[in-house]
């Protein structure tokens, strides 16, 4: 059993700035907008406002490519991992359940990235604005690996 006290979980998020490994690929989380409204109805004329009770809340997150067994012939995207936001409701917050619409600056996940190669831009979700003080970065791959960022 993991220990929830281990730095990377949920109980003890990564700070911000910190770096580690999800399956090949370096994830840091630059920084985050806890109310982004403002920024994504700026980013399109077409993006709806957030329901009543609900927020824009973006993050800005880098990855570099590391690969994995062949890695001088390797590439990936960022299609593998999932980019989820959880807080006090425990209830997980997904790009494709709680969209935001047009993102400003979105981290393009199905770029291809070559061993070295390094991608950002901004990831978000629409939370209900009780979470927005909890809030926590939980990245996923289908290999199974975990880790938690702080938002703040």
């Amino acid at each position: 059993m993991v220990d929830p006290r281990q730095p990377g979980r949920r109980a003890n998020p990564l700070p911000l700035g910190t770096t580690t490994n999800v399956d090949g690929w370096v994830i840091k989380v630059l920084g985050a907008t806890p109310n982004a409204n403002r920024q994504l109805a700026g980013a399109n004329q077409f993006n709806e406002p957030p329901a009543p009770g609900k927020q824009f809340f973006m993050a800005k997150v880098e990855a570099t490519y590391e690969g994995g067994e062949d890695a001088a012939e390797d590439s990936a995207n960022l299609f593998m991992l999932e980019f989820q936001a959880v807080g006090d409701k425990s209830v997980g917050y997904s790009e494709a359940s709680d969209d935001c619409g047009v993102v400003p600056d979105e981290l393009d996940a199905f770029k291809d990235v070559y061993v070295g190669g390094r991608i950002s831009g901004n990831v978000c979700w629409a939370i209900d604005s009780a979470d927005e003080a909890s809030l926590v970065l939980r990245v996923s791959s289908f290999g199974g690996t975990e880790v938690f960022f702080a938002l703040r």
